[in-house]
């Protein structure tokens, strides 16, 4: 069994489960889902979005459906990993919208980072502005997503 934080049971845990893969479903049909009554899941519901377990409860949007068109995964090496550099790094990533993930990984690359462009031309002014202006980028290495098989944010909760 994993950690989970106290205070949680089995019920709870079925509950993040089916709303990780759909936060829209009612609470009766949360409750016929994990057979207890539409009053216990609102009281469960209460508690863990007050416990702060669930980040977000977001629309996630169909690329294929607007002008997003391309996805790009970026592996970028720093210069320098000082503290203040990295910091520095990271709220100029978090501070664009293109930025879908970023993420900071041990070995010969500093981050993973995926970014969402309309087209070749605006990724390739983005990645100058981003990454090749940047004293600190030693080098980046862009992949440009040919197909999207699995997305997903869902935490595996047992």
């Amino acid at each position: 069994m994993s950690k989970f934080p106290n205070g949680f049971d089995e019920i709870d845990r079925q509950l993040l489960n089916l709303l990780q893969k759909n936060n829209r479903l009612s609470a009766d049909v949360l409750a016929q889902e994990v057979a207890t009554s539409r009053s216990s899941i609102q009281r469960r519901l209460q508690k863990i979005r007050a416990s702060g377990l669930i980040e977000a409860e977001i629309a996630v949007i169909s690329p294929n459906l607007i002008d997003q068109k391309i996805l790009a995964i970026v592996e970028v090496k720093l210069l320098n990993v000082r503290s203040d550099l990295l910091d520095d790094f990271r709220k100029l990533v978090n501070s664009h919208d293109d930025v879908q993930q970023c993420y900071y990984i041990n070995g010969d690359t500093d981050f993973f980072i995926i970014i969402s462009a309309n087209d070749l031309k605006s990724y390739e002014q983005f990645s100058r502005r981003i990454f090749a202006d940047n004293p600190n980028v030693d080098r980046y290495e862009s992949s440009i997503v040919a197909g999207r098989y699995k997305v997903g944010l869902q935490v595996p909760i047992v």
